[in-house]
């Protein structure tokens, strides 16, 4: 391994990470030879063979050399991703993800975040940097793995799906009538659920059931009055920081909504400027357009995409028709005006 000032460099420390890198090159570099000359011996049997094989060969080949990338060129890309596409790309393979996932790929997690904008919140104390992002960006409930995790909840540190919330996402209630972790007496009651973190409901002040059962088990453990006590200590103050971080997390989620709304009025209003432009350049003139409460047209013209020709081109045909109707209702409403102007002309 080379060193560097006689250190050893991010990048060396990303290789040794992934002892997998050396073998998938020399793999993937015996497939590759034997792919291509197994190409090379079925063009030779026929041209309409060669050209299908060679074609399909080149789009399914075009990612082959990602792996012999050199740690360092993979790492400066990495530094330029935003926090969704790094988690994306450390689910993509086994060997990504025992480099990404491991904890020498810190600085990389941290560099994403800062690209992220509004700048996201530090991550907590308590997870680790790909934990908080896919707490953060992914759908994918962290019970079941299912792809329809909607229900963040960030004081509790879990994203669910609707069915294992019920299942893992206890209320007080539950706790006391029905009993869930069994046998709740009033001291512990009094010295535990107000101090863990929890978050309020429709049914009440709930709770994560795991961390919940998990807290009770180390409380029961300790036999002291003290012991418990500085436990508690220690749950409260651990509470206090996550509600506080939770509360960050919020702040940050509105700042983003609202960027976000202002990004989609701003490419809608240029979506909107262009299609006018390019209409009158075909000679529509502005009093042929629907009006704006025209659902059809408001839907087509104000939406937040970029107007591309080929956009463009698919959108005009269903312009065209409703210009079409709207201005024959114009020059039919010009006609009848003309022809009671000369009416009451003829009267006076």
């Amino acid at each position: 391994m080379e060193l560097k000032n006689g250190k050893r460099t991010s990048s060396d420390v990303l290789l040794d990470s992934c002892p997998l890198i050396s073998e998938s090159v020399k793999k993937r570099a015996k497939t590759s030879n034997a792919e291509s000359d197994a190409k090379a011996s079925t063009s030779k049997a026929s041209g309409k063979t060669k050209n299908a094989s060679v074609h399909k060969g080149r789009v399914a080949g075009r990612l082959a050399d990602f792996m012999n990338m050199p740690v360092d060129i993979f790492a400066e890309i990495c530094f330029h991703l935003f926090p969704i596409d790094l988690l994306h790309l450390a689910w993509a393979s086994k060997c990504l993800r025992s480099i990404l996932m491991s904890k020498t790929a810190r600085h990389i997690w941290r560099s994403a975040r800062q690209n992220q904008l509004p700048t996201l919140p530090p991550c907590p104390d308590d997870l680790s940097e790909p934990r908080y992002i896919a707490l953060l960006f992914s759908n994918v409930c962290q019970v079941c793995g299912a792809n329809r995790g909607q229900r963040t909840h960030f004081t509790l540190r879990t994203r669910h799906c609707a069915s294992c919330y019920k299942t893992h996402v206890v209320s007080i209630k539950s706790l006391l009538w029905e009993k869930t972790l069994g046998h709740l007496d009033c001291r512990e009651l009094q010295q535990l659920l107000w101090v863990v973190p929890g978050e309020s409901t429709s049914q009440g002040y709930a709770f994560n059931f795991q961390q919940l059962e998990k807290y009770l088990k180390e409380y029961r453990a300790l036999k002291s009055d003290k012991h418990q006590g500085e436990y508690i200590a220690t749950l409260k103050e651990n509470t206090k920081k996550v509600r506080e971080h939770a509360q960050t997390v919020f702040c940050w989620l509105e700042k983003q909504q609202r960027l976000k709304i202002q990004q989609e009025d701003e490419m809608s209003e240029a979506r909107w400027k262009r299609i006018q432009k390019k209409l009158h350049e075909l000679g529509w003139k502005k009093e042929d357009f629907p009006p704006m409460y025209h659902s059809q047209w408001t839907k087509l013209t104000r939406k937040p995409q970029v107007l591309t020709d080929k956009v463009w081109t698919n959108l005009y045909p269903k312009l065209e028709s409703m210009l079409q109707h709207y201005r024959s209702m114009r020059l039919e409403l010009e006609r009848l005006d003309r022809r009671e102007w000369l009416r009451m002309s003829v009267i006076e």
